[in-house]
């Protein structure tokens, strides 16, 4: 039935109007109240339009900020604002009867409307009606005028005609400039927030000319950190909570890259995120860890909330303490698998993929290929005849403070025994590679050369292979302290003989 209506009330202190325009909010908030409309339109509205429209059909929405012209529009080809919506539309906290969708406040277009210009119009027709409304909002003769009521302009259309057009105009210091990407992150924002529509096919969602698009993250496919020659797995967790009126169902999982934009969690409400949109992703310690460490860096997920409640710009939850108890109750669980994921996150790095044959073949080759030539030999040489005859005793030189970087001790059990390490990783160029000296029967002391002439040839620190380097000279000198509970009278020949050829080659 079609009801002619002449006038909808705006009652409300003219004066309290002024005070949207400061609210603290952000672009693409405020233009996703306009989404909510239109998507809460067409899904009350979906079976008809698809009914009378046919296979053909596809909702979209059209968003257009001209900022040379001055201008936003707003366009939507969903099922349109009926008589009782419209007469209610205009008023602010007039709440719809139905508030279990995406328009709940009875607020959202005209805070947006707004705090974005100072004029703007609606016309719009619905599906149910054969006659188009239009309606006008000047803010500044709103104020001055202290208006309660607006005129509303009626023409008929045909019976199934259905679209929405919202015009803003006079634009304010709040809509977006073309500096620094503002209009790259709103469009990147409203496809986070609606991502669940878009990738569905439900919702074309234009901005500036532009069909939106969401690209979901790319999950991590590796072995577990603790076999790396083990079988490739997905690292997605699905996970659900429910207790009284609260109920989070979604996912966890890893990045295949790490990332400081798609990393985090997104949370839902009604099929659209409120918070955790785009680069701006909510980060719970208690399952990403700390701030920008590797977990944190791979770590994302989605879950949809049930019987939360939302902020006035649906911006974020307000019962975030209810939350962390559901988020802790998560890690319980998923620390309790064999295949942890959390730990995964901290442990595993990507192992790049090296063809080791092909790597060992070359290496070989030129090892085969190469040769002494005059000067090396005469080095090598050289270096033979300062190699001590008589066996080289087990004591350690002085080392300056200003040589040391670190002392490390550490144990080493062998034989029922408990070796004890104390060893000073110093940088001197002048001393040999390894010295190491026994101050008691299973205590020794050790200093390993980092400032050798071999490590500075071969690049060793500034290429990053000095840990697996570090790992062998110790093994050594342990083997070697070893040697001498076993009767072996000689092991220093081989440190000081090896520290003398590394030097000369």
């Amino acid at each position: 039935m079609t009801r002619e209506i002449k006038e909808v009330s705006i009652k409300f202190r003219a004066g309290a109007y002024g005070a949207y325009r400061s609210m603290n909010n952000r672009a693409h908030y405020a233009l996703a109240e306009y989404v909510d409309n239109a998507l809460q339109s067409y899904i009350a509205h979906k079976d008809k339009l698809h009914q009378i429209e046919g296979a053909d059909y596809q909702f979209r929405i059209d968003l257009t900020i001209d900022l040379e012209n001055d201008f936003i529009k707003i366009h939507d080809n969903a099922g349109g604002i009926e008589s009782e919506n419209f007469l209610r539309a205009f008023e602010p906290a007039n709440i719809p009867a139905d508030n279990t969708g995406l328009s709940e406040f009875g607020m959202g277009m005209k805070i947006a409307s707004i705090w974005f210009a100072d004029f703007y119009s609606v016309k719009s027709t619905s599906i149910n009606e054969s006659v188009e409304r239009f309606v006008e909002f000047d803010l500044n003769k709103v104020m001055k005028e202290e208006k309660e009521e607006l005129s509303v302009s009626n023409i008929k259309v045909l019976q199934n005609d259905h679209y929405t057009t919202i015009y803003l105009k006079g634009l304010s210091k709040n809509a977006p400039s073309t500096r620094g990407g503002a209009m790259r992150k709103i469009s990147d924002h409203l496809a986070s927030i609606y991502r669940k529509f878009i990738l569905s096919g439900e919702l074309e969602l234009y901005f500036n000319g532009e069909l939106l698009k969401y690209i979901e993250p790319e999950i991590l496919h590796a072995p577990y950190y603790k076999d790396l020659d083990g079988n490739s797995i997905e690292w997605k967790e699905d996970l659900m909570f429910t207790a009284g009126k609260y109920k989070v169902k979604g996912f966890v999982g890893l990045l295949k890259e790490m990332s400081t934009n798609n990393c985090g969690f997104s949370l839902f409400r009604r099929g659209r995120v409120i918070k955790g949109s785009h680069d701006e992703k909510y980060h719970p310690k208690v399952l990403s860890g700390q701030s920008g460490s590797p977990r944190d860096k791979r770590l994302f997920g989605e879950f949809e909330l049930e019987g939360f409640d939302v902020s006035f710009d649906k911006g974020s939850f307000r019962q975030m303490e209810e939350l962390d108890e559901i988020l802790h109750t998560f890690k319980d669980e998923l620390t309790a698998k064999s295949r942890n994921i959390l730990k995964q996150g901290d442990k595993y790095r990507k192992v790049k993929k090296v063809n080791k044959a092909k790597i060992v073949k070359q290496t070989l080759d030129d090892v085969k290929k190469a040769s002494f030539d005059n000067e090396e030999k005469t080095k090598l040489a050289d270096a033979v005849k300062q190699i001590n005859v008589a066996p080289p005793k087990i004591e350690s030189k002085p080392v300056k403070p200003e040589n040391k970087y670190e002392t490390i001790t550490k144990s080493f059990p062998w034989n029922n025994k408990d070796f004890q390490f104390r060893i000073e990783y110093i940088n001197d160029p002048g001393q040999d590679l390894l010295q190491i000296s026994n101050s008691g029967q299973l205590e020794f002391n050790a200093a390993l050369n980092l400032g050798h002439p071999y490590f500075r040839k071969y690049r060793i620190v500034e290429e990053g292979r000095l840990k697996p380097i570090i790992a062998l000279l110790e093994a050594l000198v342990m083997a070697e302290a070893i040697s001498t509970s076993q009767g072996t009278q000689y092991g220093g020949y081989i440190r000081q003989n090896l520290s003398k050829i590394l030097k000369a080659l």
